[in-house]
C-alpha cells in the first residue's frame, strides 16, 4: 500500500540536531546495544539452567548478566525513551503510548530533549539505529536510522511499533529505504512469515477464536522482530558504527498473551491439559527465538565490540485478570518488575550470572544506560542526568575496573536548551490504521469477524 504522507521534509521539520562541523575524535571500540522488551530475570535464569539459551549463556560465562531496575508505571515507550535520553518522562516528554491532546502515538518530533543518537552524532561519532521506540520520523544522524512507528490503531490492539513498507521518512538517509526494503517481513507475507513462525513455535492446525487472537498478536510481533533483526544485521554487515542500537519485542507480547500457559498455577481458573500441551512452552520458545536472533547479531558484531543486551522490565501474572479466563492478557509488569542487562566483550566485567543473586543481582537501573553509553563513546556525560550524579555511573560496575580507571568520566553541561522545539505528533499517512488492520487480518489466524 502506497501511503500518502502528510508531513514535510525532515529539514523543514527541524528534526535532529546534527552539527555541520564534525569534531575529530580518538577512535573507540564499537558498542552494540540490543534491547529486547519484557525479558524477565526469573524466567531467563531458569532457561539458562535448562541449557536453552546458548547466546545468553555466553554473557553469563564471559561477561556479566544481571537485573536492571525500571520505572513505574512500566510503559514501554516511556522506558525506552528514558534509556535513550538518560532522563525521565517530564523531561523528555514521552509520557505514555498516545499523546493526550491528539490521541496519536508519540513521534520523534514530540521528544523534548536530545537522545543518545543526537548527542553522539553531534560529537562526531557514528550511529546506526533500527526499530527503537519513538524514532519516526527518522532524524538526521551521523550514520543510519531505520525508524519504527505504531499506527493509531495499534495502541488499541498490540501496543508495539514496527517497520512499514513504502512509508516515507522511515530512514536516514532517505535512500536507505530502498536498500532495506527486501529485508522487511510484513505480517501479511504468509510465505515468509509462516515458515519462520512454525520453526519457532508448534502452532496447532486448528485454533478457536480466542487462541487465534493470541497467536495473531504473537505472529504480528514476530514479523516486526524478523524485520528489525534483519535490518540490524545488514547495518552491522555493511560497516558497524561506533554505536549501534536495535529493539526487539517478542518476549513481551508472548508474556502478556501466554503467561497463563507458562505458569498455570498463577491463575485461579483451570487451564486445560490440551492448552498446556499446545501453548505451555510458548513463552520459553519466545526467549529461545530472541536468543537465536541475538546470536546472529552477535556473530556480525565487530570482534572488539562491547555488546549490551537489556530489557525494560520483567513479567509475572496479571493480578487483575488472574480470575478471568476470557481476558486477553494474563502477563503483567505494572509494578515495575526489573528487567535484565548483560555485557559481553571488552571492557565487560566478568561477574557471571547474577540474575538470582538477591544482594548483587540488580546492577543498576534504566537511568544509567545513556550515561554509560556516553562514557563508552568517550563523550562528556550531561551533568544533570540522574544516572551520573556526582561524576559516577553506578551501572558501570558491570564494566571492567581496569577500563574504568584508564577512562575517567568527563561531565559536561546540559545540551537540552540547544535542542529543537518539540511539536505535536506527526501523522504519516491517512491509510496507516487501515494498513495495520489489513496486515493484522492478513495473518490468517483470525476469522474475518474477529
Amino acid at each position: 500500500m502506497k501511503l500518502t504522507v502528510l508531513v514535510t521534509c525532515l529539514g523543514l521539520l527541524g528534526i535532529g540536531s546534527c552539527s555541520d562541523e564534525e569534531p575529530t575524535l580518538a577512535p573507540v571500540a564499537p558498542v552494540v546495544v540490543i534491547g529486547i522488551d519484557g525479558l524477565d530475570p526469573i524466567v531467563m535464569d531458569q532457561l539458562l539452567a535448562d541449557g536453552r539459551l546458548p547466546t545468553f549463556q555466553r554473557f553469563a560465562d564471559e561477561g556479566t548478566l544481571g537485573r536492571l531496575g525500571t520505572l513505574s508505571p512500566t510503559w514501554s515507550p516511556v522506558i525506552w525513551t528514558t534509556i535513550g535520553t538518560g532522563q525521565d518522562a517530564p523531561a523528555h516528554g514521552i509520557e505514555n503510548f498516545l499523546e493526550p491532546e491528539t490521541s496519536l502515538p508519540f513521534t520523534s518530533n514530540t521528544r523534548r530533549v536530545p537522545a543518545i543518537w543526537n548527542l553522539a552524532s553531534d560529537a562526531g561519532r557514528t550511529v546506526d539505529c533500527a526499530g527503537w521506540w519513538i524514532t519516526w520520523p527518522a532524524e538526521p544522524v551521523n550514520g543510519r536510522m531505520v525508524a519504527s512507528y505504531a499506527a493509531q490503531a495499534q495502541a488499541k490492539i498490540i501496543w508495539k511499533p514496527t517497520l512499514w513498507r513504502e512509508m516515507e521518512h522511515q530512514t536516514w538517509p532517505p535512500k536507505l529505504a530502498t536498500e532495506i526494503e527486501p529485508l522487511l517481513v510484513m505480517a501479511e507475507d504468509a510465505e515468509q512469515l509462516r515458515p519462520a513462525m512454525r520453526r519457532a513455535f508448534p502452532i496447532p492446525e486448528q485454533l478457536d477464536a480466542f487462541e487465534g487472537r493470541l497467536v495473531n498478536d504473537m505472529a504480528w510481533t514476530h514479523a516486526a522482530d524478523l524485520s528489525i533483526a534483519a535490518v540490524t544485521g545488514h547495518l552491522l554487515d555493511t560497516g558497524a558504527a561506533d554505536l549501534t542500537l536495535s529493539y526487539l519485542a517478542l518476549p513481551d507480547v508472548v508474556g502478556h498473551r501466554f503467561w497463563r500457559y507458562h505458569s498455570p498455577n498463577d491463575v485461579s481458573y483451570e487451564v486445560s491439559s490440551e492448552d498446556l500441551a499446545a501453548f505451555g512452552d510458548y513463552l520459553s520458545l519466545a526467549y529461545v527465538e530472541a536468543d537465536r536472533m541475538l546470536g546472529e547479531l552477535l556473530a556480525k558484531a565487530p570482534k572488539d565490540a562491547l555488546v549490551i543486551v537489556l530489557s525494560d522490565h520483567g513479567m509475572h501474572v496479571d493480578p487483575e485478570t488472574k480470575y478471568d479466563a476470557d481476558a486477553l492478557t494474563s502477563g503483567h509488569h505494572e509494578d515495575a518488575a526489573p528487567g535484565i542487562i548483560g555485557v559481553l566483550g571488552p571492557p565487560a566485567a566478568r561477574w557471571g550470572n547474577l540474575l538470582g543473586d538477591k544482594q548483587r543481582g540488580e546492577v543498576g537501573d534504566v537511568f544509567g544506560v545513556a550515561p554509560m553509553l556516553m562514557h563508552l563513546l568517550d563523550l562528556p556525560v550531561p551533568e544533570h542526568w540522574r544516572g551520573a550524579k556526582g561524576g559516577s555511573i553506578p551501572l558501570e560496575r558491570i564494566l571492567d575496573e581496569s577500563w574504568r580507571l584508564a577512562h575517567p568520566i568527563t561531565m559536561g553541561p546540559s545540551p537540552d536548551a540547544d535542542f529543537r522545539e518539540a511539536t505535536a505528533p506527526q501523522l504519516p499517512g491517512e491509510g496507516m490504521s487501515d494498513a495495520f488492520f489489513e496486515s493484522f487480518q492478513g495473518l490468517g489466524y483470525l476469522d474475518s469477524e474477529d
